[in-house]
This record gives C-alpha cells, structure tokens and sequence, in this order.
C-alpha cells in the first residue's frame, strides 16, 4: 500500500535550537551591533559583548513589548501641521492654511487672487488638497473641493511632470511651495464651482485681485477628513 502524499513528504520536526546555533557560529557580524532570526513561533536575537557572541530567544509576545516602548519623535512640527503618524509606507501629515491671497500662474499668466482656507495632506509621495469654510482648523468641519485646476475630484493633485518629494514633516512645506508655484491649466476644471460647474477657471477670473473668496460657491465632498485619512493610510 502507498503511503498518503501528506506522510510521503512529512518532514521531521525541526530542532529550533540547532538550528540558531548553526547559524551564529557561521554569522560574522562585523559592524553589526545585533541580529534578529524570524524562526517558527520564536525569535532569536544575537549580539555580540565584548570578544562573546550571545544569543536569546524570544516569543513574539515579548519582541512585541520591546518594540512597543521605542520612543518616536516627530522632532519640531510645522506650525501648519495639524496632524501628523506613521502608517505602513512612511509617514503622513496634515496642515491646515486660513484664507489667503495667493499668486498663482495659469497658462503662463500670474493672478492675483484670494482663496478659501485649505486642508493639505501628504502620504508617501501622494498629496491632497481639500477647502474649508473655516477660519481655524475644525477636524469635523465640512470639506469642499479645491476651487483649482489640477486636482483631482477626490482631492488628490496632479504634478504633471513636477516630482514632489516623499512626504515627511521636514519636506511638506516644500511640496506645498512646490504646487503653488507650478503652472496650473485646464485640466480637471469640473465640479469646482457652483456658478461655473463646468470651468473653476471662470470663477477664478471673476475673483482676481478682489479682497474674499465666494465661500458659498464652493461644492461640498461627501467624506470626512477621518474617512479621507483612514482610506488614504490603510
């Protein structure tokens, strides 16, 4: 009779512990102050002190604990900077800018023109870019559709050819600067406008070199700031 395929090819229970030993008399650490092993169901950290190379097992559950008490600090923060953290791919960060006059730069043209408060985000090397009707930052306040070209319906910008730099707290302000002096077009000019629902541009020109930005005019977004950061990190 065959044996089943399952008893074919079982093989023998492995011996975690010969296994590490093996593996540290063969490993030359060098400049490398400690190693961590991914072995099942336990872990084995070696380091070497003084002229001796060490060795310990751990359980995922103690790895967890000492990881857990890592310090993290996010140094100085922007004074934009509303919120910042860290999700699987790096870091994320939120600002918030109150209503101002900008200069912009549309088919090579520079407008004077005032424009709602904005909420700027950035995850990797992703941004977004969303209007408020609030003078300071509210996390629950309604969030609007950028009254400009080049951003996309979900609020995400198009560089175009522009590379914006991996989102960090130390580079945000640099993208930020980054979109504001990039020549805007007419791409993705829809749905920004109540008054001009078919080209923000229009409402754009109407406001050049006035003092406020028409607040009403702008077109409300379904999802909130939480749902928005919640789908964009994850």
């Amino acid at each position: 009779m065959e044996p089943s395929p399952e008893k074919q090819f079982a093989l023998p229970p492995l011996d975690i512990g010969s296994i590490a030993r093996a593996i540290i008399s063969k490993t030359e650490l060098g400049q490398v102050q400690a190693q961590l092993l991914f072995l099942e169901g336990q872990y084995v950290f070696i380091y070497q002190e003084q002229e001796k190379t060490h060795c310990k097992f751990l359980s995922p559950t103690a790895l967890a604990q000492a990881f857990a008490h890592t310090d993290i600090d996010s140094g100085w923060l922007n004074s934009h900077t509303v919120r910042w953290g860290h999700g699987l791919s790096g870091e994320w960060v939120v600002q918030y800018y109150p209503p101002q006059q900008y200069q912009i730069q549309i088919h090579n043209e520079k407008w004077q023109i005032p424009l709602p408060a904005f909420v700027f985000a950035g995850y990797q090397t992703r941004y977004w870019i969303w209007a408020s009707k609030t003078k300071q930052f509210d996390p629950d306040a309604p969030l609007y559709a950028a009254p400009l070209p080049n951003v996309y319906g979900d609020g995400a910008i198009c560089f175009g050819e522009l590379h914006p730099p991996n989102c960090c707290e130390s580079q945000i302000r640099r993208t930020w600067e980054l979109f504001w002096q990039s020549n805007f077009s007419n791409h993705l000019i829809q749905g920004k406008s109540k008054r001009y629902p078919q080209d923000v541009l229009k409402q754009l020109m109407q406001v050049t070199n006035k003092r406020n930005y028409p607040i009403k005019d702008l077109v409300l977004i379904n999802n909130s700031l939480s749902e928005i950061l919640s789908a964009i990190t994850r």
